[in-house]
């Protein structure tokens, strides 16, 4: 009964694991706020009467020649401020990663990089 026994237990640590291990991890999934920011359309109608109680409109000295030149519309800081706390989902899962190509890393980096360094997902 022993022998048998110790066959049986000896099986399954000779079973191949390595196709496990080789697969990449699947990428994290984007919320459902980031599939709905991702199917967002622009808005085509500059009435400054569409934002809610609260939500000032965009500086309109900042637009005025918008319609005649047919360039983009231009946002003020102030204005895209005021959804700072309103929204804060990061834009694409490589968020952190893109803005730090873009301006370096800074005296933030650290903390941006804490939640991705302990990755113990493959062992």
């Amino acid at each position: 009964g022993d022998a048998a026994g110790q066959k049986r237990s000896a099986k399954p640590a000779a079973l191949n694991l390595a196709p496990l291990n080789t697969k990449p991890v699947d990428p994290p999934q984007p919320s459902a706020a980031l599939q709905s920011l991702k199917s967002s359309r622009f808005l085509q109608v500059m009435d400054q009467e569409i934002y809610p109680t609260g939500i000032n409109s965009p500086n309109p000295a900042l637009n005025a020649a918008v319609a005649k030149k047919g360039k983009s519309f231009k946002y003020d800081a102030a204005f895209l401020l005021q959804f700072q706390k309103v929204f804060t989902e990061q834009p694409s899962l490589e968020f952190h990663q893109q803005v730090k190509s873009l301006i370096g890393d800074g005296d933030r980096s650290a903390r941006a990089q804490t939640p991705r360094q302990p990755s113990n997902r493959g062992s």
